[in-house]
């Protein structure tokens, strides 16, 4: 019965898991070096140059996996370095790419093989041209670059074959992905809010600051607006990158905010920059970027994506009393919709947020 137990359980976290992952298409390019050592006296060292270029699937899970299929072409070329009897082979190969890499913030390494088939030249005076499957097990280490509608990574990897006798093959790769992001990484929509009782409307006047519209203003409710420290929700200058005290922080309050879910009903979140920039959709942008790179936190942190909408407003609303440009207008600010018991809620967030 507890193994049954344990392994529904399993089954549901696993389950819950493949439905917050995200998927992405991308397209690949790599150049590499290889050497080629030989354990027998009739056959020369060899070192050559190669490439490759393939076609991409990825797909994210929220534990911080990111599993890659790549399916390509590739084309190298090695020679002999030394001896009487040159040599010189060239390979003409399809490949299949395969990694799983942990991602830690922009970084992200794992284990990587590949597996090669294809036809091989010997080009010396007895030519002869050779079938060759082969398997090649390596590591690759990659750095992501984020933006909105893609992400490009740049990575190193290496790998030694598995499955050739009398010698190791040894490739160096450095390469290029670009990566589309689709549908399942987008926000969710809002469901409809719960209108406030008249005791709740009395008790949460709107901040002066959240001039912003909303999507719920259709129905007769007004959301509980929250301010948050000023540690909480700050980001690194003209990026969407939390800065390090912030972010610690910031995953903390999506901790709490996750135990949360049963007092409320949708959240808005509301994404500011400063006016450091001279151009306004490049400010609206990262506003933008910001308010959704608070969503994943909360989605990472257990809350449903349907009931968060972000939205970016640029440099349109600073702080009450603040200079544009001050760095702590780059801020998050969140409405939560269909409160049942609005102080309650204030109570229990009260370690992040600036008291009425």
């Amino acid at each position: 019965m507890k193994i049954q137990f344990a392994a529904l359980m399993s089954s549901a976290f696993l389950l819950n898991t493949v439905a917050k992952a995200e998927s992405q298409y991308g397209l690949g390019l790599e150049i590499e070096s290889v050497t080629t050592k030989s354990s027998e006296a009739s056959e020369l060292d060899k070192k050559g140059f190669g490439g490759a270029g393939f076609l991409n699937y990825a797909y994210h899970l929220p534990v911080g996996l990111i599993g890659t299929v790549g399916v390509g072409f590739q084309a190298r070329e090695v020679k002999s370095s030394s001896g009487l009897r040159k040599q010189r082979v060239a390979s003409n190969t399809g490949v299949l790419s395969l990694d799983l890499r942990w991602a830690l913030s922009s970084f992200e390494f794992g284990p990587l093989l590949r597996f090669s088939n294809g036809k091989t030249s010997t080009l010396r005076a007895d030519d002869e041209n050779n079938t060759v499957a082969i398997s090649d097990l390596g590591a690759i280490f990659a750095y992501r670059f984020r933006a909105e509608n893609a992400d490009k990574v740049a990575y190193l990897a290496f790998t030694q074959d598995l499955n050739i006798a009398r010698q190791v093959n040894t490739t160096i790769m450095l390469g290029f992905q670009y990566w589309m992001k689709t549908d399942s990484s987008s926000q969710g929509q809002s469901e409809p809010a719960v209108p406030a009782t008249p005791s709740e409307t009395a008790q949460e006047p709107a901040l002066e600051s959240a001039a912003y519209p909303t999507s719920e203003d259709k129905v007769e409710a007004v959301p509980v607006r929250l301010r948050f420290k000023s540690d909480l929700f700050q980001f690194k200058p003209k990026t969407a990158e939390f800065t390090k005290v912030s972010k610690a922080r910031v995953n903390e309050f999506a901790k709490v905010l996750a135990q949360t879910v049963d007092s409320w009903e949708t959240i808005e979140i509301h994404g500011h920059s400063d006016s450091n920039s001279k151009n306004p959709a490049r400010n609206q942008e990262l506003s933008e970027l910001r308010a959704k790179a608070v969503q994943k936190i909360f989605v990472d942190a257990g809350v449903a994506n349907d009931r968060l909408k972000s939205f970016g407003h640029g440099a349109q609303q600073p702080l009450p009393g603040i200079d544009p440009k001050d760095g702590e207008n780059r801020r998050v600010e969140l409405a939560l919709f269909g409160a049942k018991n609005a102080q309650e809620l204030r109570d229990k967030l009260s370690s992040f947020i600036v008291p009425n």
